[in-house]
């Protein structure tokens, strides 16, 4: 009966495995981002901007640089080594497997009076969804669009 038991169980995490890696194979566009957050996904868009964060994270801006960027791509410094050049990632089209978020703020501790003068009533609001990479091989890199 135990043997029974334990076999089922490993079966049903093997399923339950196998539907999350199905979920993950959906491929959505840089601006469809908006609509699966808490998703995991993979994402296609063009890099429009990379730059570093004062706390030395890459940000890779798809779509559009920031103000208007349709999702934005955090690599966190400490990962940064592991993903090669990605300033020349600049003009080329990326696809990106991760979790969107709501926003590059979504879980971070509201800001303070003083850090940020001009905004005394809580963090800026940023519209773009984020994805946090910290895999290197979950980015793949296309010499043009990979459906054209």
């Amino acid at each position: 009966m135990r043997r029974g038991l334990v076999r089922g169980l490993a079966l049903a995490l093997g399923a339950a495995a196998g539907s999350t890696a199905v979920a993950a194979q959906e491929t959505i566009t840089s601006k469809a981002a908006k609509r699966h957050v808490g998703q995991y996904v993979g994402v296609v868009g063009e890099v429009a901007k990379v730059r570093v964060t004062a706390e030395g994270n890459m940000r890779l801006e798809l779509g559009r640089p920031y103000p208007t960027s349709h999702l934005v791509v955090i690599i966190p410094r400490n990962e940064v080594t592991d993903f090669g050049e990605l300033y020349q990632l600049k003009g080329r089209w990326v696809k990106v497997f991760g979790m969107v978020r709501r926003s590059l703020l979504e879980g971070a501790p509201p800001r303070t009076a003083g850090f940020f003068p001009q905004q005394v009533s809580g963090p800026p609001r940023i519209k773009a969804p984020s994805l946090v990479l910290r895999d290197a091989q979950k980015l793949k890199v296309f010499e043009m669009h990979p459906t054209g």
